[in-house]
């Protein structure tokens, strides 16, 4: 007769007879064991004759009879544990009751094969095979053999594997629940902000980030929900009150019906200070670019990209621009009679006067080309222009440079053009430039060493105010 129980957690070793009481050592050649059905045999182990290594001796109520020292070794249990106790011990219900089933039903079968959850002694579950087969060597008594234990341990070598990841890392591992209060930490976290790990237990976020409140932390929160993964960056506070730099990697994760922020922390320190100093490096090299090498102040280049930004807010603002040039005079002569080295110092002094003549802050001196250097002075009437052209001009005066040569005076002196633009619906640059460069010629043919200034007109428009 035929055992007709069969599920995916359950498969027949073989059907049987009612009078069938041979062992294992009976089949041979000629009394086979049948084919098994799709999954049915899955491992070698469970054909094997005798007593497993694993095995527990069952009553068919399931009752603990009797447990071999390897499988107590292998499941972490003590043999007071088990003997007298339900299968159900270490078994879960559902693998247990279809047990008991199959060994309480009529007839002898041969044996069966039940997929089951394991509790091992530690608390640590896995998934096994247990072959049931009914004792020959004792009436009434059925013999379930463990199968599996390779997978078993292999887990606990991955658990183990695990554990030691995150103990080793460099990284810190935090975990938050939905409070903000920390539920683990690793030791890299423990390590960085020495708080030991019961210490971190008894905080939250806003205890250890100053930039965070429990309003922040609840808008990051929400954010980790939508998102699933957020990413951040903040500053933790060591056990010493110093500030460190992390990158936060934060993960929503779900636990046992809980949610959980597991978050991957990196101390970015050095990342933070490379930056700073790329920034500084990047900040001083555009500043080169933009620098005059002999006299220190603006460039050309600087005054090219300093003047397009100022007409630019000009055509918003309407407010006035004024531009200054200024030409030394004479200066080829100088060079030819007091030689380049002196020429330099010269036009360096000379960059000197035009810088502390433009104080406020959005002016700018530079260095147009050759002995020639400009002013831009935003939001400057040609009044205020003119007044700081005249300061420039006697400025460089009282260097008192010699300049025998010079047809103005005995010592360096300079001609400067002022141009002052207001309300222009657009601002043609070229001609802007023309304009001034125009004043500053008239100051020279009026006999140098003066200004001369006006308001910038279309040509054919005549309108200009003349300084000294």
């Amino acid at each position: 007769m035929g055992y007709a129980m069969e599920s995916d957690r359950f498969k027949l070793l073989l059907d049987g007879r009612p009078d069938d009481t041979r062992g294992d050592e009976e089949m041979g050649p000629g009394n086979p064991i049948p084919a098994f059905t799709g999954e049915t045999c899955r491992s070698a182990e469970a054909h094997e004759s005798g007593r497993s290594v694993s095995d527990v001796a069952v009553t068919p109520e399931g009752v603990v009879l009797d447990v071999t020292d390897g499988c107590l070794s292998r499941t972490g249990y003590c043999r007071a544990d088990l003997l007298g106790r339900p299968i159900d011990t270490i078994l879960d219900s559902a693998s247990g009751a279809a047990i008991r089933e199959f060994m309480q039903a009529p007839g002898h079968i041969h044996g069966a094969i039940v997929d089951a959850t394991l509790a091992c002694g530690d608390g640590s579950t896995c998934r096994v095979e247990l072959t049931v087969r009914c004792r020959t060597d004792a009436p009434g008594v059925f013999s379930i053999a463990i199968n599996g234990f390779a997978e078993m341990a292999e887990c606990g070598h991955r658990a183990m594997l695990t554990q030691v990841s995150v103990d080793k890392v460099s990284d810190m591992i935090i975990w938050l629940d939905a409070d903000g209060r920390y539920v683990f930490v690793n030791r890299a976290a423990t390590r960085m902000f020495g708080y030991s790990a019961a210490e971190f237990g008894r905080k939250r976020v806003w205890d250890v980030d100053p930039l965070f409140n429990e309003e922040i932390w609840r808008e990051h929160w929400q954010d980790l929900v939508d998102q699933g993964v957020v990413r951040i960056e903040t500053i933790n506070k060591t056990r010493d009150g110093v500030e460190v730099p992390i990158e936060v990697t934060a993960n929503l994760v779900e636990y046992k019906g809980k949610f959980y922020n597991c978050s991957i922390v990196r101390d970015i320190t050095e990342r933070r200070r490379m930056e700073a100093e790329w920034r500084f490096l990047n900040e001083k090299a555009l500043q080169l670019s933009l620098t005059d090498a002999l006299t220190g102040i603006g460039n050309r280049r600087r005054f090219d990209t300093a003047f397009d930004a100022e007409l630019k807010s000009h055509l918003r603002s309407r407010a006035p621009l004024s531009l200054i040039l200024c030409d030394v005079d004479a200066f080829k002569a100088f060079n030819d009679r007091y030689g380049h080295v002196a020429g330099d110092d010269c036009l360096r002094q000379i960059a000197g006067v035009l810088s502390r003549a433009v104080q406020r802050s959005g002016d700018l001196a530079a260095r147009f080309g050759g002995e020639e250097f400009a002013c831009i002075l935003p939001a400057t009437e040609l009044e205020g222009a003119m007044r700081v052209a005249e300061g420039i001009r006697t400025g460089i005066m009282a260097l008192a440079i010699p300049h025998a040569g010079s047809p103005a005076a005995e010592m360096v002196t300079a001609s400067l053009g002022v141009l002052t633009i207001r309300s222009l619906d657009n601002a043609p640059r070229p001609e802007i430039l023309a304009a001034a460069d125009a004043y500053l010629y008239k100051a020279k043919n009026k006999g140098r060493n003066r200004v001369v200034g006006g308001e910038f007109m279309r040509p054919g428009s005549r309108h200009e105010k003349a300084g000294r």
